[in-house]
């Protein structure tokens, strides 16, 4: 079991980019599409052609929060598939026996979008990138939790994921998440929320984890209020509890 407070938490997917029009989603079987998220306003324009559907979003809400909570010490990104679309098209340029962009090439490792929000924001902090399947999410709580559990006092979490190639959704399981989002917590030591995990004996293949991504599913819990949810992993159920003393 791990526990922290949130004092911040925002999410942007497809048509919900903004509190208004999640809380109207709620009543929705499945609102998300494959729509285009709008760039975010704060990026440059330059950077936002650079970066791909889902580090526009992340990196856009790590602007966001660096700049509302100038306190945050440590940055912590989680991403099941991070740069697919820009590793995809390389792969493609290379079967055609084209050059490969230096630049694509840059940018095509898993950290590239918390390097270009710390480059972005002229703050040096600690960071890390974490991927860890459909538990990237709840992976990173941990280790958010883990360095609160240390010197730093307000870690900030981005989960996000770019939509993926049509290429590889063949070889997916039915139901996978395949468009963009992006969710940004600020995390603080506390009690207020605690998670602890009910392992299963084998593990389950994606397949039976149901959809959205773990961080939407636990955005959409939030907004609502919800005191006491579970999430399934890939090995096991994710436990969430609030406190009544919650903001």
């Amino acid at each position: 079991m791990f526990s922290f407070d949130i004092k911040e938490a925002r999410a942007l997917a497809p048509q919900l980019n903004d509190r208004a029009q999640w809380q109207q989603a709620l009543a929705l079987p499945d609102p998300l599409d494959f729509t285009p998220l709008p760039k975010p306003a704060n990026l440059p324009p330059l950077l936002a052609r650079r970066l791909a559907s889902g580090d526009r979003p992340a990196v856009g809400l790590g602007l966001e929060f660096l700049t509302a909570y100038p306190e945050t010490d440590a940055i912590v990104f989680a991403s099941r598939h991070s740069e697919l679309e820009r590793n995809h098209a390389l792969l493609q340029a290379l079967a055609r026996h084209e050059e490969v962009s230096p630049n694509a090439f840059a940018l095509s490792v898993h950290n590239a979008a918390v390097a270009n929000l710390t480059i972005q924001s002229g703050k040096p902090l600690f960071s890390t990138s974490i991927s860890a399947g459909v538990d990237s999410f709840h992976a990173a709580l941990q280790e958010a939790c883990a360095l609160l559990s240390t010197d730093y006092k307000c870690v900030l979490l981005v989960d996000f994921d770019g939509q993926v190639p049509e290429f590889y959704r063949e070889f997916m399981p039915d139901g996978t998440p395949c468009y963009p989002y992006a969710a940004a917590l600020l995390l603080q030591r506390g009690t207020t929320f605690e998670v602890d995990c009910t392992q299963v004996g084998n593990a389950r293949n994606d397949q039976e984890v149901p959809q959205p991504p773990q961080a939407l599913q636990f955005y959409l819990n939030y907004l609502k209020g919800a005191r006491s949810f579970d999430i399934q992993g890939a090995q096991g159920t994710w436990h969430w509890h609030q406190k009544d003393s919650a903001a």
